[in-house]
Parts: structure tokens; C-alpha cells; sequence
């Protein structure tokens, strides 16, 4: 692995990775034990390796690299996940530009 991919890899798994690959792996343990759910786990333990590590992989269909068709993951829980990715990056950006406003005396009054 180049170096620079290494250095990306370490930069987002401490800024977010393990906090979307440990989401990801809870959604595939919550899917495994449900009988239904099993199709989707290892879809989402595949996911969750994505999240930790993500630079240098190639993802590619199944469709492509198979020839048959990919269940995906949205039908049990995939599109509450990525709701939650969301929403939580919403919250810390808007956390970030009030934390900006109060430093640089904004909204929150004059602080001079």
C-alpha cells in the first residue's frame, strides 16, 4: 500500500471511520441474528471494512463481477443507517459554524 493511501486511512478512520464501521458492524450483528437478516450481514460487515479503511479498495457490482444480482442492504436497515450518517454529519457541522460564531463574536453578542 502507497504511503499517502496509508496516511488517508489513518486521517479518516480518526476523524469518523470507527464511528461509521462500528455502526456498520452493529447493523450486521443486529441482521445476523435474524434468520431473515443473515443475506444482509455479510453485506454489512463488508460495508463496515469500507468504513474503517476505505482508501485503496475498489467496489465494484456483484452484477459486474459475478454475473448474478445484488440484494443490497436497504430493505432491513440500510436506509436508517445512512440516515443516521446523515444527520450526524449535519449535527457536527452545525456544531462547528456556532462554535466558530461564538469564537469569532457572532450571533451570541459582542466580545470585544
Amino acid at each position: 500500500m502507497p504511503v499517502i493511501l496509508f496516511i488517508l486511512n489513518v486521517l479518516w478512520f480518526v476523524t469518523g471511520g470507527v464511528i461509521a464501521g462500528l455502526a456498520w458492524v452493529l447493523a450486521g450483528v443486529i441482521m445476523a441474528i435474524t434468520i431473515i437478516g443473515l443475506p444482509w450481514a455479510r453485506s454489512c460487515f463488508m460495508l463496515a471494512r469500507f468504513s474503517f479503511w476505505p482508501f485503496g479498495y475498489d467496489i465494484i457490482s456483484r452484477d459486474r463481477l459475478t454475473g448474478q444480482d445484488d440484494l443490497g442492504t436497504a430493505y432491513l436497515g440500510g436506509h436508517r443507517l445512512c440516515r443516521h450518517h446523515h444527520r450526524h454529519s449535519l449535527r457536527l457541522a452545525t456544531c462547528e459554524a456556532r462554535h466558530r460564531l461564538t469564537l469569532s463574536g457572532g450571533q451570541d453578542g459582542d466580545q470585544r
